[in-house]
Protein backbone atom coordinates (compact mmCIF):
# COMPACT_ATOMS: atom_id res chain seq x y z
CA UNK A 1 0.00 0.00 0.00
CA UNK A 2 1.76 3.29 -0.73
CA UNK A 3 1.60 6.30 1.08
CA UNK A 4 0.56 9.70 0.43
CA UNK A 5 0.05 13.03 2.31
CA UNK A 6 1.55 13.45 5.68
CA UNK A 7 0.10 12.78 9.04
CA UNK A 8 -1.11 14.70 11.82
CA UNK A 9 2.20 14.66 13.89
CA UNK A 10 4.25 15.30 11.14
CA UNK A 11 2.41 18.38 10.21
CA UNK A 12 1.83 19.38 13.86
CA UNK A 13 5.61 19.27 14.57
CA UNK A 14 6.64 21.30 11.13
CA UNK A 15 4.07 24.17 11.79
CA UNK A 16 5.90 24.35 15.74
CA UNK A 17 8.90 24.68 14.02
CA UNK A 18 7.81 27.05 11.58
CA UNK A 19 6.32 29.23 14.25
CA UNK A 20 9.48 29.09 16.24
CA UNK A 21 11.64 30.37 13.21
CA UNK A 22 8.63 32.93 12.58
CA UNK A 23 9.28 34.40 16.47
CA UNK A 24 12.74 34.69 16.08
CA UNK A 25 12.69 36.73 12.89
CA UNK A 26 10.14 38.91 14.81
CA UNK A 27 12.24 39.85 17.75
CA UNK A 28 15.46 40.23 15.64
CA UNK A 29 13.25 43.08 13.83
CA UNK A 30 12.58 44.43 16.63
CA UNK A 31 15.88 44.24 18.54
CA UNK A 32 17.12 45.92 15.56
CA UNK A 33 15.01 48.68 14.53
CA UNK A 34 15.29 49.43 18.88
CA UNK A 35 19.42 50.05 17.79
CA UNK A 36 18.42 52.89 14.83
CA UNK A 37 19.06 56.13 15.83
CA UNK A 38 15.51 58.02 15.93
CA UNK A 39 15.10 61.78 15.15
CA UNK A 40 14.87 62.44 19.13
CA UNK A 41 18.40 61.11 19.68
CA UNK A 42 20.46 63.54 21.38
CA UNK A 43 23.30 62.97 18.65
CA UNK A 44 21.30 63.54 15.86
CA UNK A 45 19.65 66.08 17.35
CA UNK A 46 23.01 68.14 17.64
CA UNK A 47 24.09 67.60 14.45
CA UNK A 48 21.21 68.77 12.34
CA UNK A 49 20.91 72.31 15.00
CA UNK A 50 24.88 72.20 14.38
CA UNK A 51 23.98 71.87 9.99
CA UNK A 52 21.70 74.40 10.20
CA UNK A 53 23.80 77.01 12.43
CA UNK A 54 26.88 76.21 10.03
CA UNK A 55 24.49 77.56 6.93
CA UNK A 56 23.00 80.48 8.89
CA UNK A 57 26.80 81.70 10.29
CA UNK A 58 27.90 81.51 6.44
CA UNK A 59 25.79 83.45 5.35
CA UNK A 60 25.59 86.13 8.76
CA UNK A 61 29.93 86.12 7.33
CA UNK A 62 29.53 87.79 4.36
CA UNK A 63 25.99 90.11 5.01
CA UNK A 64 26.28 93.39 4.18
CA UNK A 65 23.00 94.78 6.23
CA UNK A 66 21.08 92.29 9.08
CA UNK A 67 17.77 92.69 9.82
CA UNK A 68 16.14 90.72 13.25
CA UNK A 69 12.38 90.68 13.31
CA UNK A 70 10.59 88.93 16.49
CA UNK A 71 13.47 86.87 16.96
CA UNK A 72 12.03 84.68 14.72
CA UNK A 73 13.16 85.94 11.19
CA UNK A 74 16.83 86.98 10.60
CA UNK A 75 17.08 89.01 6.85
CA UNK A 76 20.32 89.72 5.06
CA UNK A 77 21.60 91.02 2.13
CA UNK A 78 23.91 89.20 0.74
CA UNK A 79 26.14 90.00 -2.74
CA UNK A 80 26.37 86.91 -5.15
CA UNK A 81 28.30 86.77 -7.85
CA UNK A 82 26.35 85.65 -11.25
CA UNK A 83 27.30 83.55 -14.14
CA UNK A 84 28.31 86.80 -16.52
CA UNK A 85 31.05 88.56 -13.73
CA UNK A 86 28.65 90.87 -12.54
CA UNK A 87 27.28 90.89 -8.66
CA UNK A 88 23.85 91.19 -7.60
CA UNK A 89 22.58 91.50 -3.94
CA UNK A 90 20.28 88.75 -3.00
CA UNK A 91 17.93 88.58 0.47
CA UNK A 92 18.61 85.51 2.29
CA UNK A 93 15.69 84.53 4.94
CA UNK A 94 15.98 82.30 7.77
CA UNK A 95 12.49 82.23 9.37
CA UNK A 96 10.37 79.96 11.93
CA UNK A 97 6.98 80.57 12.32
CA UNK A 98 6.94 80.61 16.35
CA UNK A 99 5.24 77.28 16.49
CA UNK A 100 6.26 74.39 18.60
CA UNK A 101 7.25 72.06 15.66
CA UNK A 102 7.34 73.91 13.25
CA UNK A 103 10.40 73.67 10.34
CA UNK A 104 13.30 76.04 10.10
CA UNK A 105 13.53 77.94 6.65
CA UNK A 106 15.43 79.54 4.79
CA UNK A 107 15.33 81.06 1.33
CA UNK A 108 17.16 83.06 -1.03
CA UNK A 109 15.93 85.26 -3.14
CA UNK A 110 13.27 84.36 -5.52
CA UNK A 111 14.70 80.86 -5.60
CA UNK A 112 13.16 77.86 -3.51
CA UNK A 113 12.56 77.48 0.16
CA UNK A 114 15.17 75.30 1.90
CA UNK A 115 14.73 73.02 4.86
CA UNK A 116 17.25 73.49 7.32
CA UNK A 117 15.73 72.22 10.21
CA UNK A 118 12.03 69.95 10.26
CA UNK A 119 10.85 70.73 13.58
CA UNK A 120 11.66 73.09 16.31
CA UNK A 121 11.02 73.74 19.85
CA UNK A 122 12.29 76.83 19.88
CA UNK A 123 14.33 80.16 18.06
CA UNK A 124 16.10 83.43 18.90
CA UNK A 125 18.19 85.89 17.03
CA UNK A 126 19.54 88.20 18.96
CA UNK A 127 22.23 91.31 17.79
CA UNK A 128 24.84 91.51 20.81
CA UNK A 129 27.00 94.54 19.68
CA UNK A 130 27.37 97.18 17.17
CA UNK A 131 30.95 97.16 16.49
CA UNK A 132 31.64 94.78 15.12
CA UNK A 133 27.99 93.32 14.72
CA UNK A 134 27.40 89.34 16.17
CA UNK A 135 24.63 87.61 16.00
CA UNK A 136 23.69 85.20 18.64
CA UNK A 137 21.49 82.40 17.83
CA UNK A 138 19.54 79.82 20.16
CA UNK A 139 18.15 76.71 18.44
CA UNK A 140 15.84 74.07 20.38
CA UNK A 141 15.04 70.61 19.30
CA UNK A 142 13.72 68.10 20.94
CA UNK A 143 14.74 69.93 24.82
CA UNK A 144 18.12 70.26 23.77
CA UNK A 145 19.16 73.82 22.96
CA UNK A 146 22.47 74.94 20.86
CA UNK A 147 23.36 78.64 21.71
CA UNK A 148 25.90 79.73 19.12
CA UNK A 149 27.38 83.26 18.44
CA UNK A 150 28.50 84.79 14.69
CA UNK A 151 30.16 87.71 14.09
CA UNK A 152 29.09 89.60 11.03
CA UNK A 153 32.23 90.72 8.77
CA UNK A 154 30.92 93.00 6.34
CA UNK A 155 27.30 94.41 8.06
CA UNK A 156 28.26 97.54 9.60
CA UNK A 157 25.11 97.59 12.09
CA UNK A 158 22.76 95.15 13.00
CA UNK A 159 18.53 96.68 12.53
Amino acid sequence: MMRRGFTLIELATSLGVLGILVGAMASSITLASRAMPSSTDEATVLATTSRAWDVIADDLRIASDILITDGTRLEMLIKADSNDGTSETQTVVVEWSGAVGDPLLRTMGEGPTALLVSSVDDLAFTGLSKTPPRVQGKIAIGGISIIAEQRCLNAETIR
